[in-house]
């Protein structure tokens, strides 16, 4: 059992909360408190992971290692929360996350369907989606960091590229977006040349 909350005292619910064990594996919500409470057999380690469903938090997992959040957004690290016989509470600290918007169209001015648009790190995070039938998108990433765009046909139709000083680049010399608290809803204009 535990707390998932967004700043260290205010609850966030609505989260899934997934436990993970030997032969073991549960999961349920966050009720509106941002409490969670999940039985589990004795003497096991678990993993626990968190997903936001939508809400404005990046998804991640429990991490021994954090003292401040007990939380990490590389699921594929996740520490292990060891279980005896009695009851154990971990309250966490979800990573709040800001969307990154904008529009990718072809050198006519034409909206591009289906074009993989991915963020990422210089310290191993990211994250994709495709634009929508108006070429638009919508990736939801943490705050205070600075991330690389990329853009990618995979019909190969376009040519592939990166955000670059002046908007789509294919040249190479991707230049990241800095994020801070506020989302960035313009600005992030990819226009693909044909391939």
């Amino acid at each position: 059992s535990g707390t998932v909350t967004s700043d260290g005292s205010t609850g966030i619910g609505g989260i899934t909360v997934h436990v993970s064990g030997s032969g073991f594996d549960q999961e349920g919500p966050t009720d509106s408190s941002g409490n969670y409470s999940i039985s589990v057999p004795g003497n096991d380690n678990y993993s626990i992971t968190f997903r936001a469903n939508g809400a404005d938090f990046i998804d991640g997992c429990y991490d021994s290692t954090n003292p401040l959040t007990h939380y990490k957004l590389d699921q594929n690290s996740c520490s292990t929360l060891h279980v005896d016989t009695i009851d154990v509470t971990q309250d966490v600290q979800m990573t709040a996350g800001v969307h990154l918007t904008g529009h990718v169209t072809n050198t006519s001015d034409q909206d591009l369907q289906g074009i993989n648009v991915g963020a990422g790190t210089d310290h191993n995070w990211g994250t994709g989606s495709n634009t929508d039938i108006n070429g638009m998108f919508d990736l939801l990433v943490p705050v205070n960091d600075s991330y690389d765009i990329w853009y990618n046909d995979n019909s190969n139709t376009h040519i592939n590229g990166c955000h670059g000083a002046s908007g789509f680049t294919s040249n190479g010399q991707c230049v990241p977006v800095v994020v801070g608290t506020d989302p960035i809803s313009s600005g992030l204009e990819a226009q693909m040349q044909d391939g």
